[in-house]
């Protein structure tokens, strides 16, 4: 006689997720990655049109490399920007505005990198952030892609002395806690290798007037000028008159 049928055990439920790109986290729709960027684009002169913006372009240019390339995963990635025109509070408002909007935060030009760190844990916003504040490398929600300035002062001093060998050395640096910090690190360090610092000029963001500052760099004389400051306060004083000058002397980039 022939055998009984044996039940077949019932069918295994279709796995939750068929589709390899459906959406899967914050900011993660099926065909999407959104970065999101924080900026003070529409600052004062110096912070805003000469860095902000270039920044910005820079990163629109490496999402736009990246998507040629056939973007991360089968998405492209749709940079999101926010304007806080270096300002804390707008600052805050677009953290706000961009945290539930995009997947992560890429390198941004706003002071709001040193004051977020109650923020991120909680909303559990990763942060590829721009390294400037020494804050930043102890949140451990972010990923500075730069030295802060004490390690870029140490390093700096470390060059100098090896490489250019001055018996004196002026510091430019800018009037904040970070660059202020990186000057106190540069003297230390350049003075175990002899070499003693005989001018430190403190600069602000906007300064209208750097020939004082000019003056007094002249007076002291140093054989090297190093600078822990910023580009328009820097460039400025070299366009005083001439006999306002010190005598010609190198200067490395910060």
């Amino acid at each position: 006689s022939p055998r009984p049928a044996v039940p077949l055990p019932p069918a295994a439920p279709p796995p939750p997720n068929t589709n390899p790109n459906s959406a899967t986290d914050v900011g993660v729709p099926p065909d999407t990655i959104r970065i999101g960027t924080i900026n003070m684009s529409s600052a004062t002169r110096s912070l805003g049109p000469a860095l902000a913006t270039v920044q910005e372009q820079n990163l629109d240019a490496a999402v736009k490399y990246i998507n040629r390339n056939g973007g991360v995963s089968g998405r492209k990635l749709q940079l999101v920007t926010c304007d806080d025109g270096g300002d804390i509070a707008r600052g805050r408002a677009c953290y706000e505005k961009l945290k539930d909007n995009v997947f992560a935060l890429v390198p941004s030009l706003t002071w709001l990198t040193d004051v977020i760190h109650d923020r991120l844990p909680k909303d559990k916003v990763p942060w590829l952030s721009w390294g400037w504040f020494k804050s930043e490398y102890e949140d451990p929600w972010m990923f500075p892609c730069h030295a802060n300035g004490m390690r870029e002062a140490a390093a700096l001093s470390d060059w100098v002395a090896k490489l250019i060998k001055p018996k004196t050395v002026g510091i430019l640096y800018l009037n904040v806690r970070e660059d202020i910090a990186a000057r106190d690190v540069a003297t230390k360090q350049l003075a175990k290798h002899g070499i003693k610092v005989v001018e430190t000029v403190a600069q602000e963001w906007d300064s209208p007037d750097e020939s004082q500052h000019v003056l007094a760099m002249r007076t002291a004389d140093p054989d090297f000028i190093m600078s822990f400051s910023w580009p328009a306060p820097v460039a400025s004083p070299w366009s005083v008159p001439p006999a306002c000058l010190p005598r010609p002397l190198r200067q490395p980039r910060s």
